[in-house]
């Protein structure tokens, strides 16, 4: 809820269209079954989960008093690995927000949690000494993820400076260059190329020449400042406007706008203001942690009443 909430509730807010086009377009990045559990591209995952499911099919019907669980696991895993192939397109293009996902082999992280329960429940149910097993187990692990470790080789100094400067704040900015692959999380109604033809000139512009802006505090998300004018103005701070921006003005909420480039606007009366700008948790991600906290909470509640209480009524 945490992740998901926000990202539901803002999803009007950015360029959802470039999040589902190009390379980042599901139909492009299906793959085939030994791809998915190869050892060839950083998605895979390697022999081991498929041994242990065809194992956990084998001994289905030795698995006594967890056989609802155990056939259920199966059949997740099962279906978790078909979403990742192209026959199972039809269910991409029907079910609501699945392009969103962009990418299918992302169903290897689900895929790789119930792996893990099988594992346990494999262990549970026909482990007879345990801790040799648990060291075989740990064996295979290993011996599973050591061709992936080998790919991985460490970026060059050079490059390693390059992309240093290009992944700051600063180089983003006079590079005008995007945080992920293109500007899908750049709010919809922002004028990019406004930006960039701005991007030297102050954070802080009224459409007054007579107007005095005194800048005491200028970051990302945290601005103060004051303004003295004769005539009423209006303000463009460069900030992209986005839920969460809250401002004072002379110790009074004040209601931001948005203007027709897509950055904070404010219209302030003649005279002297005290004006405080600071960007906060949107609602719906507050929303999201507190869902997240209660059932969590509850999870834990439940593992001490079964552990510790349960047994004792």
């Amino acid at each position: 809820a945490w992740l998901w909430v926000p990202a539901f509730g803002l999803k009007s807010c950015i360029r959802v269209s470039e999040l589902q086009g190009g390379k980042l377009d599901y139909h492009n990045n299906f793959k085939q079954i030994y791809e998915l559990f190869g050892y060839s591209s950083f998605f895979s995952i390697g022999l081991l989960p498929l041994i242990v499911l065809i194992l956990s099919i084998i001994l289905y019907k030795k698995s006594g008093g967890f056989k609802k669980l155990q056939l259920f696991l199966i059949l997740a895993s099962v279906f978790f690995i078909f979403l990742q192939t192209s026959a199972s397109s039809f269910l991409w293009e029907t079910l609501p927000f699945m392009p969103l996902f962009q990418f299918p082999w992302r169903m290897m992280g689900p895929l790789t949690l119930i792996i893990t329960v099988l594992i346990a429940l494999l262990f549970k149910q026909h482990a007879k000494k345990i801790l040799i097993t648990e060291i075989i187990i740990i064996f295979f692990v290993v011996v599973n993820a050591v061709p992936q470790f080998g790919r991985y080789q460490p970026i060059p100094q050079k490059a390693d400076q390059y992309l240093s400067v290009m992944t700051s704040a600063e180089g983003i900015r006079d590079l005008g260059l995007p945080v992920t692959v293109g500007d899908e999380y750049l709010p919809g109604y922002a004028d990019k190329q406004f930006a960039m033809q701005n991007q030297k000139k102050p954070q802080i512009i009224s459409d007054t020449f007579q107007t005095k802006v005194d800048i005491k505090q200028l970051e990302r998300s945290d601005i103060s400042f004051s303004t003295d004018s004769a005539d009423q103005i209006t303000l463009s701070i460069h900030r992209w406007y986005f839920p969460g921006w809250n401002a004072m003005v002379d110790g009074k909420k004040y209601l931001l706008k948005k203007s027709d480039k897509g950055i904070i606007s404010m219209d302030l009366s003649p005279g002297h203001h005290e004006i405080e700008i600071r960007l906060s948790q949107p609602k719906w991600r507050i929303i999201g942690f507190f869902i997240s906290m209660f059932f969590l909470i509850i999870f834990f509640a439940t593992l001490i009443y079964r552990q510790y209480v349960y047994k004792f009524i």
